[in-house]
């Protein structure tokens, strides 16, 4: 008698099928494996996409380059390295060689990135404006900046006045406020034109309105919820999640020198043996696998010889290649705005044997602000 196979074969063996592929996934493959390479290559992805779109605008763009402007703009690069810090004999003769030719060279390029005094060298007051200027870290930049405004159709002032200020070291106030009261007669909010005032409070004073940007990518919640308690009133939202290849715990440690001094027969501000321990803890991390690849930065929150001091010793004890692979940098809170690193140590510098005062002034908290949030 002939036997048959049941109607729903089709469906059994489909399920056995699947059935047998769902166990060898199981048994066979790591499920968070593939989702790390997944990850890497939808990384990867984005890389040559981004690498794509670059290439493509920066061929578009040579294509429309003339010959007379490519010359131009050779020739001013040259000359720029001429002027190098601008301390020669012939400088000026190369400043106005270089304004020369990048009247030509201008338009060869659709976006300038400058400092403000390149801008001034380059670009005449009185010439053809940009049709949007965009001021980075305007809250740093002095009275100067406002030159800026003139070479644009349209400007944005992106700054933040919870951090650094410009500082006036070494100008006489008494001369500032009689050039003031001499030739800014009439002008609206004029007492605020001196150059302890920033590009960005002059915005906030000229314009009727800003945009606060809330949102904060660098610093993990731990760590910026301090700078978000002490000058933005809890307004700032962390956004940054660690993978967890990249946490260290704890995000943040505060470690107490016990035979910490301040050098009394100096007045520079210098606390030698703080600096020797953060040293010592800078060599260690750099010696732990957790910390491979992570970039490091000193910051001093009095003065400048602290950071000195811990630069030399840092030389010694761990080398000029290390520090140049690590991007280590020893600074007060002025050498890192703007930048950061992955990890950051402070050396308070203060210690029982001399006394400081109270650091609440609006310029200490700026300071703590950017040293708390690199």
């Amino acid at each position: 008698m002939p036997i048959f196979p049941p109607p729903d074969w089709m469906d059994a063996w489909l399920w056995k099928r699947a059935s047998a592929w769902l166990k060898f996934l199981e048994n066979e493959c790591n499920v968070e494996e593939i989702e790390t390479q997944l990850e890497q290559e939808r990384q990867t992805e984005t890389k040559l996409l981004t690498e794509l779109v670059a290439k493509q605008v920066w061929y578009h763009l040579l294509a429309r380059v003339t010959d007379t402007q490519k010359r131009s703009l050779f020739a001013w690069v040259q000359i720029i390295k001429r002027i190098g810090k601008g301390t020669g004999k012939y400088v000026d003769r190369y400043r106005q060689q270089a304004r020369k030719q990048m009247q030509v060279a201008r338009e060869a390029v659709p976006v300038w990135i400058m400092p403000v005094h390149r801008v001034l060298e380059n670009f005449p007051p009185n010439g053809e404006r940009f049709d949007v200027v965009i001021v980075d870290e305007s809250s740093q930049s002095d009275i100067f900046a406002l030159s800026l405004l003139f070479k644009s159709k349209k400007a944005v002032i992106v700054g933040d006045d919870n951090q650094i200020s410009p500082e006036s070291v070494g100008i006489e106030q008494s001369q500032v406020h009689q050039l003031m009261e001499r030739y800014l007669q009439g002008i609206p909010q004029s007492e605020r034109l001196d150059p302890q005032t920033s590009l960005f409070d002059i915005a906030q004073i000229i314009f009727p309105g800003h945009l606060m940007l809330k949102e904060h990518f660098r610093s993990v919640p731990e760590i910026i919820q301090f700078s978000n308690d002490l000058m933005y009133g809890g307004e700032i939202q962390p956004l940054r999640i660690s993978e967890c290849s990249e946490m260290l715990e704890p995000p943040v440690a505060a470690v107490y020198v016990p035979d910490g001094s301040r050098d009394e027969n100096t007045v520079v501000v210098i606390n030698e043996p703080e600096a020797r321990a953060l040293v010592a803890m800078v060599v260690e991390c750099c010696g732990k696998p957790e910390y491979d690849g992570k970039t490091m930065g000193v910051i001093s929150l009095q003065g400048d010889h602290q950071a000195q001091l811990i630069e030399e010793l840092l030389r010694e004890e761990l080398g000029e290649v290390e520090m140049l692979d690590r991007q280590i940098i020893c600074g007060n809170a002025y050498a890192f705005q703007g930048d950061e690193r992955d990890v950051i140590f402070l050396s308070l510098v203060a210690a029982p044997n001399m006394r400081i005062g109270a650091l609440t002034k609006r310029f200490d908290m700026q300071r703590f602000n950017v040293a708390a949030s690199r």
